[in-house]
């Protein structure tokens, strides 16, 4: 939404705060859980069939997760916005079927046995985490969009009261369930998430109503999108994030081959969770370049500001690496992970240094083909990333007898530079042909 004052640094962080904001206490919500699980029964276990459940729930969710992006770019009248809104029910009604399916008792154990070679003893408890999370993806997609639509129209300081509801209603949740003790870890996780994005769908509707109501009926005829056009700018943003998060899976299956298959199954969803605090708050700056370009004099100050916030965040994250009273605090007091994951943790941590700068650096590039409406280059970035990836985790565990997380951490972090490599590229060549 263009603006007639002059965009400053200070006021893109006056306006990127909040969605900073909004990234961290969603990206809190993943320590917070597996801190819980590592505090009962089992830890080992719990922790790595979680890790796998959510991994395979995140890869069905991948197609609605481009919706912020889109209840950003698209909603410019009431008649967009009905448009979005058909598609988010298409996929809600889509996803969550396939997730359904995927829950028949025969389909799950071949999909987890026999295709990704998942330890016997994961099973049961993995498979009632992910039947706990049928409702999470529509949930979800819908908080998306409508969040979008509140940063579209000037609303962002009240995206992040919808994330402090969902984690207050995570923290009851994960309360009961460690006081209780009624539920094991895995499926209490799995519960957990399904609430309390249900509970911060349901405050971010609550939150766009007003903002529905005084839309305009049409837009500009200059602007407007048909149906079939704005199905051919959000289908390659669905397809980017379900590829992108089909991954998940993928680097299990990875780390299953490797060394030490438990230990490192078990540690993953850790160490993923504290590097989703620091890439987190890089991939909030998508929304903002998406809404504040509008040509090179604001890429110029945007691109600066990118950088720096996801540098900023590659050094934060480091220097848990260099403060063992900081790894004992984060992983030991708070993650509670048991101690024999520990001799994985340092190399893990370290190989992954870099994920915030780069994270920033895409989001960045992703935010200019977006507003550029070049969505497809998007997702060939992250085409060029998932087959960096499968090359080097084949490679990984083919050529370096070493443990399992240490191949998934590695080929992570090449991927993506593969994928920085690509947009470079691509967006240089979108920026003399888009913005003026």
């Amino acid at each position: 939404m263009h603006t007639e004052r002059p965009l400053t640094r200070t006021r893109l962080l006056y306006l990127w705060i909040p969605l900073a904001l909004m990234w961290i206490v969603m990206a809190a919500e993943q320590p917070a859980i597996t801190a819980v699980i590592s505090r009962m029964p089992n830890p080992t276990i719990e922790l790595a069939a979680f890790g796998y459940a959510f991994a395979l729930a995140l890869f069905i969710e991948g197609p609605v997760v481009q919706m912020l992006s889109a209840g950003t770019a698209i909603p410019t009248s009431l008649s967009s916005y009905r448009k979005i809104l058909s598609i988010m029910h298409a996929l809600a009604v889509i996803t969550t079927f396939i997730h359904m399916l995927l829950c028949l008792p025969g389909l799950y154990r071949f999909l987890a046995i026999d295709i990704m070679h998942l330890p016997h003893e994961l099973l049961r408890p993995s498979y009632r985490s992910f039947l706990a999370m049928i409702p999470w993806t529509a949930a979800v997609g819908y908080r998306r969009l409508w969040q979008g639509v509140m940063i579209r129209y000037g609303r962002s300081r009240e995206v992040p009261i919808v994330m402090y509801i969902r984690m207050a209603v995570a923290a009851v949740v994960l309360g009961v369930g460690l006081y209780s003790g009624a539920l094991p870890g895995a499926l209490l996780g799995g519960l957990t998430l399904t609430l309390a994005v249900i509970a911060g769908a349901v405050a971010a509707w609550g939150y766009t109503r007003g903002i529905i109501r005084d839309m305009a009926e049409e837009d500009d005829p200059d602007h407007r999108m048909t149906t079939r056009e704005m199905i051919s700018f959000y289908v390659p943003l669905g397809l980017t994030s379900l590829i992108t998060l089909g991954v998940r899976p993928l680097l299990n299956f990875g780390i299953a081959r490797g060394l030490f298959p438990l230990d490192s199954l078990a540690l993953w969803p850790v160490v993923l969770a504290y590097m989703f605090i620091y890439t987190s708050i890089s991939l909030s700056l998508q929304e903002i370049v998406i809404a504040q370009l509008h040509g090179r004099k604001e890429l110029k100050i945007i691109t600066s500001f990118v950088i720096r916030v996801a540098s900023v965040m590659s050094v934060l994250y480091a220097l848990v690496l260099f403060s063992p009273a900081l790894q004992h605090f984060w992983f030991s007091a708070l993650s509670q992970i048991p101690g024999q994951l520990f001799y994985l943790l340092p190399i893990t941590l370290g190989m992954l240094t870099l994920m915030p700068l780069l994270s920033g650096i895409i989001s960045l590039y992703r935010g200019i083909l977006v507003s550029c409406r070049k969505t497809r280059m998007v997702t060939a970035g992250v085409l060029i990333n998932v087959s960096a990836m499968l090359i080097f985790l084949n490679l990984g565990t083919l050529l370096f007898p070493v443990p399992g997380i240490y191949i998934a951490a590695g080929s992570y972090l090449l991927a993506f530079v593969t994928e920085v490599g690509f947009l470079s590229i691509s967006t240089r060549v979108t920026i003399s042909e888009c913005l003026v």
